[in-house]
């Protein structure tokens, strides 16, 4: 087992990756333990021979982001059914920052269409002014089209979203 870092001391978001396909079941158990634990959805349309519904999936499948004193709750959080680990970065747990986890929550509340795919190279930071999307900030990508990339880093994993019709700035 890995040191804990001394800096871990306070309430941070931390990412902790669950069993396949359990991350309804661990979301469900680490918040009856009191613990805030965010599971990032988004809506697709699913079909099968005989119909077509709209269901909730992850946005990271296998992945619940917990808001944890790190020394208080980590054993109370790997001892929940359906979890596996906490994401590591060089050996230490690593930490999310609470402004990636406003995005996603956002996105959440706001039903933005959005795709998910892995971590992108480092482009220019964006903010988007005005809209739905105020305030939101990501990495513009070098496509063709004015995509806005939020990038949770310890995941590696990144949520695309179409800025086009956004003021966009650098910042």
């Amino acid at each position: 087992m890995t040191a804990l870092p001394e800096l871990a001391l306070g309430e941070e978001w931390y990412a902790v990756q669950t069993r396949h396909c359990c991350e309804h079941m661990a979301t469900d158990h680490l918040r009856r333990l009191g613990i805030e634990a965010l599971l990032a959805v988004h809506e697709e349309v699913h079909t099968w021979s005989d119909r077509r519904k709209l269901v909730l999936v992850p946005m990271f499948p296998g992945y619940v982001f917990v808001h944890i004193h790190l020394r208080e709750a980590r054993l109370a959080v790997l001892r929940t059914p359906g979890v596996r680990k906490f994401v590591t970065f060089n050996g230490s747990v690593a930490s999310i920052e609470p402004a990636q986890i406003d995005a996603v929550r956002l996105l959440m509340e706001r039903k933005i269409p959005c795709s998910i795919g892995p971590c992108v190279p480092v482009g220019t930071r964006i903010r988007i002014e005005g809209g739905v999307l105020d305030g939101i900030e990501g990495t513009l990508s070098q496509s063709s089209r004015q995509m806005l990339v939020i990038t949770i880093e310890p995941l590696q994993r990144s949520i695309t979203i179409d800025a086009r019709g956004y003021k966009v700035v650098p910042v």
